[in-house]
Parts: structure tokens; C-alpha cells; sequence
């Protein structure tokens, strides 16, 4: 079997993964444009630990809009209320229609968020609770909307106005709000803190004060900066919170452990991630930047370590695979450092995880699980399984999915897991009966023969079947009869990537340590088909008056959007690789705009 290109061509951008699968394509779509350079981030207070951006939107409004028409088109709002709205509900609606302020008629999303919007969250030593600050450049039209809605909208009495600078802002609570927020409207710059004390600061930068701010602290620096500019941003920093949050935990009799749960999340460190749209589709970049080692070396150890993802796991990859993930970590480890670290909390009061669940459970997690692993994972859709009929329970709630861990014993594994997946099912049968009255262990296996490879089957419940295979130094896990013979089935034909899959591969570098690739039309294809055939069982889960001729309107619209957005969706791909103390990701999901 010939190895994909990203383990043989030379590395790249060591860009480490940042967000994975489809989920983020939903996400973007709704949310990115093209890149743009950032500016209000100067505005925000420099003690920011908590931060999102969005910038740019408007500027690519015509990739999004077939979308939108689609929807429109449909009128899929209003068959969707129409099918799960209770009338509880849609009153509510209505209410909240009504209390949208006659001003803002006729404008739209990008008037408001369609230039720049930051939400930050921060805190000072000397103000140590948290501050929301919320700094936006809205259109004109928004800007005067906005003006007018308050000056209608609110008593004068409830606010008092004061200055910074020449810049007029006002003070007060509102029926919303107990306590006082600050806001202030200037041109079309819009901004608004829980704390008057860090708007003043934004309205002193905004002046051109030479104030540091956000955009000059060492996080924004490490996590955010290196990897703008993007339409939209988030940003997080746990060495500031600990810093602000510690001092307030010692002295309370526990210092050493809130000193051992410090130097744990310092280690962590600041996290950064920005989201765009490119021609190509959606691209997504981040940055993890550790800590210093020495605060917890094997905590630093433990998230730096990214060994190159190994091939062998393709083996058991089919002509027909619509998504292949893999991974290399050492599970056994960090379960070692989790038992270390709970030790040294006895605040906790369980001693180390591999006593507790000892004495809790009766079993011991390293005989059953990690004497055996290796460092290699994995996860294979072979397919996807076809759509049910309305409301009728699928025979596989799993749906089609094969799960490869490394072994060094299978011997060890195949005891192992018979155990852990029997006391699952176990478990499993008793939650379900609420009068304790469950069937008892599950049934010995059902075994059967695959090309020679004995597959043990477990039915846990109905609609809910695991298989299991040892084979090639790997224990398979398949969610489905059909999902294990298609593993095994390639493994014996040589298995690989189809041309698909492989040719998303060829992106990826040398050197990266997980990797992700997924058929995207194929994802968006099946789920219309699942959720159009679903529908009406989740909209009686939702509690909804039952309208059959509703439900079956509504689940027809959202089945031919969802095949509308399919067939503008390629294949997504996405990889993580460690630096040192910083881990780069990336991913790209393709849009044929």
C-alpha cells in the first residue's frame, strides 16, 4: 500500500488543526467572509482574557446569498415554526417580534455586525470581576437607528450622562439589566461595558490615547496576532485568569493545591483561532502556546508530544469511505498523569483515579485498557447508513463507524474490552429500568467469521450493536456488522484512501500528528436525507402540538435545503502539528461558492 503524501512530501506551514469536520463549515457560513484587517481589538481593555471577533462580513455577501435565497425560497422560518412552535412558544415569538423597536425596520444582520464586533471579557488585580465590553462599527444607518431606538425606547431619568474627553456616554440600569451598563454611540462606532470605568478606557484609546490595550498584550501577541488576519477570531487565556483568580483562592487553607492546579492551567496556556473565506472555501488557522515547561513538565510534555500520525491505520480504508480521522497519543500517560494530579488535590477526596475507580468500580483501568494500547488511533465512515421512514427507530442508532486503537497485546485487548463492553451493557440495561430490574449482564458475544478474522458481536440494546476484531496490530471497534466487514474487506484488498480522500491527503504535510479527512457533499447528502426522515420524531421529542401535514412540509423543505447546500460542499481536510511549546492547526473545508 503506497503511503499518503503527507507523510512523504516535505512539511509546509506546520499549521495544527483548529477545528474539525463540518460542524465549522455550518458555522462559517453563517458568520465569515473574506479577511480583513483587524482594528477595534485596539479599543478593547489590554487585561482581555476572553475575546471573539468578527470582521469583514459584508464583503463577500454574494457567496453567502444563494444560500439565504434557498432559504427564502423555501420559506423554511416559517414551516419550521409552523411544525414545532406550541402555541406557548409562538407567543413568545410574537412578543419578541413586537418588542424589536420600529427603528430598526429594514435593516439587516450587516448593518450591524457586517464591518467589525468584538465581545471581550476581562478583569483587572484591581477590579478583579469580570467585565463584558462589547465595541462594534455598524453602518450609518444602524448608528442612527440605534440613537433613536434609545432616545424612544428608554426614560432619561434611568441613565445619567457623562464624558470622556469630548465623547458623550451614559450610565444606568435598565429592566434587563440590574446592574449599571455603559454605553456610547460616536459616528458609527458603537460600544457598550459592564464596567464605566473600562468604557471610559475604550472611549480614551478610541481618542487616540497611547494606552495599552488588547491588541499589545503578550497573549494577543503569541495566540492571536501571528495568525490574523480573519472575519472571525476567538481568543482565550487561562495564565491571566489564574492570575487574576489566585490570589483570591489562597490563604484558605488549601495553597498547595491551588498552587499545583495554577502551574497545571499556566501549562495550558493561551489559545487563538481565526476563521475566513477564501475563494477555496472556509479556512480556519490556530495557535495553542504552552506555558513554561517547568510549571508542570509532564503536563508540558504530555500536550506537546504530537509523533507523526502513522499509515498503517489506512489499511483498513475502503473504496467507499466518506471520512477517515487519525491521531497519535499516549492515553496511558495522560491516564498516569490524571491519577498523579488527583493525588496531589486531597481537597478531592479520592485519592489517585486508579484507587478510586478501584474501590468504586472494582476495576483497574490499567490492566483492562492501557497495558495494552499503542499510541495510534483512529476512526473510518465506511458510508453512511440509508434514512429511516418518519418516525420509524433505526435499527443501528450508531449509525456506520469503525474505531482502530493500536494494540501491543491483543491477547490483553480481547479480555479486556470483553469485560469493560459487558459491564457497559450492564450498566446500560440498568440506567434504562427505573426499577432497577435490568436483564443482568449482557449475553456472551455472538462470534462470527470475516476472510478469516473472528469478529465478536455485543448487543448492548435495541438499535445499539458494537463488533470487535483484533487484527494487524489493531483492535476494531465497528458500530455496525456492515462497517466491520467493510474494514476488513479492505484490509484484505490492501485497503487506502479512495481518490476522493486521497487527493484532501496530498494538502497535508510531513510531520503532522492528526489528520482528517472527510467527504463533505457525501456528509451534507445524508444528513438531509436523515434529518427530512426524522423530522417528525424530533419534533414530538420537542413537545410540539403534533401537526402531521406541518411536519411533513417542514421536514421536505429542510431535507431540499440541506441538498441544496450539499451540492456546494467538497471535501474538508484538517491537521495539527506541535512546534516546541506551540500547536498549529488548520483546515479547510471547500465551498463552490
Amino acid at each position: 500500500m503506497s503511503r499518503p503524501s503527507y507523510l512523504t512530501n516535505p512539511i509546509g506551514s506546520p499549521l495544527r488543526r483548529a477545528v474539525r469536520g463540518l460542524a465549522l463549515a455550518l458555522v462559517a457560513l453563517a458568520l465569515a467572509a473574506t479577511a480583513s484587517a483587524q482594528g477595534l481589538e485596539r479599543l478593547l481593555p489590554q487585561d482581555t482574557f476572553v475575546a471573539i471577533g468578527l470582521s469583514g462580513l459584508q464583503q463577500h455577501e454574494a457567496k453567502f446569498q444563494p444560500i439565504v435565497d434557498e432559504w427564502v425560497r423555501l420559506d423554511l422560518g416559517a414551516l419550521l415554526n409552523e411544525a414545532l412552535a406550541e402555541e406557548e412558544v409562538a407567543g413568545e415569538l410574537d412578543e419578541l417580534d413586537d418588542a424589536i423597536p420600529e427603528a430598526f425596520a429594514g435593516l439587516g444582520f450587516y448593518d450591524f455586525f457586517g464591518d467589525e464586533f468584538w465581545f471581550a471579557v476581562s478583569a483587572s488585580r484591581s477590579n478583579p470581576l469580570p467585565t463584558v465590553t462589547v465595541v462594534a462599527r455598524v453602518s450609518e444607518e444602524a448608528a442612527a437607528a440605534l440613537a433613536q431606538a434609545i432616545e424612544e425606547e428608554s426614560d432619561p431619568a434611568d441613565f445619567q450622562v457623562l464624558t470622556e474627553g469630548s465623547i458623550e456616554f451614559r450610565v444606568g440600569a435598565t429592566d434587563e439589566f440590574d446592574t449599571p451598563i455603559a454605553f456610547a454611540i460616536e459616528g458609527t462606532l458603537v460600544t457598550a461595558s459592564s464596567n464605566p470605568d473600562a468604557l471610559r478606557g475604550v472611549l480614551r484609546r478610541y481618542q487616540g490615547a497611547a494606552e495599552p490595550s488588547f491588541r499589545d498584550s503578550a497573549g494577543f501577541a503569541a495566540a492571536v496576532a501571528p495568525i490574523m488576519p480573519g472575519n472571525v477570531v476567538a481568543y482565550f487565556d487561562l495564565p491571566t485568569i489564574v492570575g487574576l483568580a489566585r490570589p483570591f483562592a489562597e490563604g484558605m487553607g488549601f495553597d498547595a493545591s491551588v498552587d499545583r492546579l495554577a502551574r497545571a492551567l499556566e501549562t495550558v496556556g493561551s489559545y487563538g483561532a481565526v476563521t475566513r473565506v477564501t475563494d477555496q472555501g472556509v479556512e480556519s488557522l490556530s495557535l495553542q502556546v504552552l506555558g513554561d515547561a517547568s510549571l508542570d513538565p509532564s503536563l508540558h510534555a504530555l500536550l506537546s508530544n504530537r509523533t507523526p500520525v502513522s499509515s498503517e491505520p489506512l489499511a483498513f480504508v475502503g473504496p467507499g469511505a466518506v471520512g477517515y480521522q487519525a491521531g497519535s497519543t499516549d492515553l496511558g500517560a495522560w491516564w498516569d498523569y490524571l491519577d498523579e494530579l488527583s493525588a496531589d488535590l486531597p481537597e478531592l477526596g479520592i485519592g489517585g483515579l486508579n484507587a478510586f475507580v478501584a474501590d468504586n468500580l472494582g476495576l483497574d483501568l490499567n490492566q483492562l485498557l492501557f497495558d495494552w494500547m499503542g499510541d495510534t488511533f483512529a476512526a473510518i465512515t465506511p458510508a453512511f447508513a440509508p434514512a429511516t421512514q418518519i418516525g420509524v427507530m433505526p435499527e443501528n442508532l450508531l449509525g456506520d463507524a469503525v474505531y482502530l486503537i493500536e494494540t501491543t497485546d491483543p491477547a490483553a485487548a480481547a479480555q479486556g474490552l470483553q469485560m469493560l463492553i459487558q459491564m457497559a451493557g450492564f450498566m446500560a440495561s440498568s440506567f434504562a429500568d427505573p426499577y432497577g430490574e435490568g436483564g443482568g449482564m449482557p449475553a456472551a458475544p455472538q462470534t462470527r467469521d470475516v476472510g478469516g478474522v473472528s469478529v465478536d458481536s455485543y448487543a448492548l440494546a435495541e438499535g445499539v450493536t458494537l463488533e470487535v476484531a483484533i487484527t494487524g496490530g489493531y483492535v476494531l471497534i465497528a458500530t455496525s456488522s456492515d462497517s466491520m466487514d467493510a474494514a476488513l474487506q479492505a484490509q484484505a484488498a490492501g485497503g487506502g484512501l479512495p481518490a476522493g480522500l486521497a487527493e484532501l491527503a496530498a494538502e497535508v504535510p510531513l510531520g503532522a500528528g492528526n489528520v482528517s479527512f472527510v467527504d463533505g457533499g457525501a456528509s451534507y447528502r445524508a444528513l438531509a436525507e436523515q434529518l427530512g426522515a426524522e423530522f417528525g420524531l424530533f419534533a414530538g421529542l420537542a413537545g410540539s402540538d403534533f401537526d402531521f401535514e406541518a411536519v411533513e412540509r417542514a421536514g421536505g423543505a429542510l431535507q431540499e435545503f440541506l441538498s441544496f447546500v450539499a451540492d456546494r460542499m467538497g471535501g474538508a481536510y484538517s491537521y495539527g502539528v506541535s512546534d516546541g511549546g506551540v500547536l498549529r492547526g488548520y483546515s479547510l473545508s471547500r465551498v463552490a461558492w
